[in-house]
């Protein structure tokens, strides 16, 4: 089966639908795409969240996500105005 490509916008915005639909999704979570181009979860005011759950959430969104989807690298004048 072939994954179909996404660039980074696209690839962020389906991992944080998927996330935000999740039952074991917590406020405060969310998918960010960070200045090196890498996509991570975060999670805000962790504090108060006391879950050890969070991390395997992240990751079987992640999961999900890559084996539907092809993540395509940044143009450097894409990652620019991505950017800034």
């Amino acid at each position: 089966m072939s994954r179909k490509p996404l660039n980074h916008v696209q690839y962020l915005a389906e991992l944080n639908l998927r996330l935000w639909a999740d039952p074991e999704f917590s406020e405060g979570m969310e998918f960010k795409l960070y200045p090196d181009g890498a996509i991570a979860g975060h999670l805000r005011h962790a504090d108060g969240m006391g879950s050890c759950s969070i991390p395997a959430v992240f990751a079987r969104i992640e999961a999900q996500v890559a084996r539907e989807f092809e993540l395509q690298a940044l143009l450097p004048e894409v990652a620019d105005s991505v950017y800034h």
